[in-house]
């Protein structure tokens, strides 16, 4: 961050520049100065200097923790003329010319756009920031004080008492835990859609699991308190589906079709985009055994998709 901050002396603020990688390219790339301190490649069909992926090389640099910026060989980008032939777009034709690598849907013919078409989803959000400049429009319709408290919980999404538990499958991974899911789980990447991917969709509900078991265990809630399971599906509902079963610490909290429980209409309206639903359980204290959960969720006829859990001492 200081040395974010002194590049930022340097330059005068956040603009285009035309800088020089230390390792391992020793060229000139054109990145753009965020005003949050990160740095991105220009948009793809300005630059004419680049002659590798934009993907591979951010990868790379990120991965490999390199220090990605020459603070004494920083200079400001010049005027280019836009008739100039873009090497990145010779080197992508190529591609598809000689491996059939289809790198967006228009031009090389991808199926979708989350089919490695990373020309179409490279610029799709990767924070919640457009999400909640989203729920901030609808918030303006709200008096006052209904607008704060919304504004609120939007920004605390994701956060729980220090007794309760929060998990989602794009932010924490698919082994909760430390369990080991059944094999041959399907991941739904709702992050690289750009129909889905469109400001409406917090960073929690990038990825849908997707299978016919799912398996989760987590510890520290109260002991002798009733708690309330709210979980984010997408909203497919198999009817005939007559066996979605859910166990906490091996006992049957329900079994029937699918998903059981309680929509919880004002979670889904305020925090879920469409095509998403909020089901919602009572877990007797009994089912809990030492601020211990060892939840187990079945379906073996169509299975079912999960975006996030929540254990909470009261209801939405």
């Amino acid at each position: 961050r200081a040395e974010y901050d002194n590049l930022l002396k340097i330059v005068g603020g956040c603009n285009t520049y035309t800088v020089v990688f230390n390792k391992p390219f020793g060229r000139l790339f054109d990145i753009r100065i965020g005003s949050f301190g990160f740095f991105c490649v220009n948009d793809i069909n300005a630059v004419n200097t680049l002659d590798l992926s934009v993907v591979t090389l951010y990868l790379i640099c990120v991965k490999n923790n390199y220090h990605i910026i020459t603070l004494d060989r920083l200079i400001r980008r010049k005027p280019r003329n836009q008739n100039t032939p873009c090497i990145i777009e010779r080197f992508l034709r190529q591609l598809f010319e000689l491996i059939g690598m289809q790198l967006d849907v228009e031009r090389y013919y991808a199926k979708n756009p989350e089919r490695g078409a990373v020309l179409d989803t490279i610029k799709l959000p990767l924070t919640d920031l457009p999400w909640l400049l989203h729920t901030y429009d609808k918030a303006k319709k709200l008096g006052e004080k209904e607008k704060n408290e919304y504004i609120n919980r939007c920004f605390n999404r994701n956060k729980v008492e220090n007794d309760e538990y929060y998990y989602s499958v794009a932010l924490d991974g698919i082994c909760p835990g430390g369990v080991r899911q059944n094999p041959y789980f399907y991941m739904n990447i709702q992050g690289d859609r750009p129909d889905k991917n469109n400001g409406t969709l917090p960073t929690a509900l990038f990825k849908l699991f997707d299978h016919f078991s799912f398996r989760l265990k987590c510890a520290g809630l109260k002991y002798d308190t009733d708690y309330y399971m709210m979980i984010t599906h997408r909203d497919i509902h198999n009817e005939d589906s007559i066996k979605h079963t859910i166990r906490i610490n091996g006992k049957t909290l329900y079994s029937g079709p699918q998903f059981g429980g309680e929509r919880n209409e004002k979670y889904e309206n305020e925090m879920l985009p469409k095509g998403f639903i909020a089901v919602q359980y009572r877990i007797p204290k009994e089912f809990i055994i030492n601020g211990c959960i060892d939840l187990q969720i079945t379906e073996k006829v169509n299975g079912f998709e999960i975006a996030e859990i929540r254990f909470t001492k009261n209801p939405y």
